[in-house]
């Protein structure tokens, strides 16, 4: 990975979870001042801490949501559940390999129960 001085924005692709890591730790402050746009209300229904300026709100809510929402705790508790999604997801694929007809990945919403 070697750095590059632009002006323009630039998407980074991280290839390993630790250099997306280094990343966003590296650049926190670049990533959490994004513009506010109308995309962004509509796709997040107008509520987004996600967007939020970088202050004491943002690193609270991120704080909190490291914890409670992302915490091996939580994660562990719907690990049943991922599981079973997992499988019913590999399954399906099996299957439609098996008759020889195509799946695309990006049009099934119901493998995240519409989320």
């Amino acid at each position: 990975m070697a750095p590059s001085f632009t002006s323009k924005p630039v998407l980074s692709i991280a290839s390993s979870p630790e250099i997306a890591k280094e990343l966003l730790k590296t650049n926190e402050l670049t990533f959490s001042a994004r513009k506010h746009t109308t995309a962004i209300d509509h796709l997040t229904y107008n509520s987004s801490f996600a967007f939020a300026p970088h202050g004491p709100y943002w690193k609270f809510i991120k704080k909190i949501s490291k914890v409670e929402l992302l915490g091996a705790r939580t994660l562990d508790k719907f690990l049943p559940i991922r599981s079973q999604e997992l499988q019913d997801f590999v399954k399906l694929l099996f299957e439609k390999s098996r008759v020889g007809e195509r799946v695309n990945v990006t049009v099934r919403r119901h493998w995240t129960n519409d989320l």
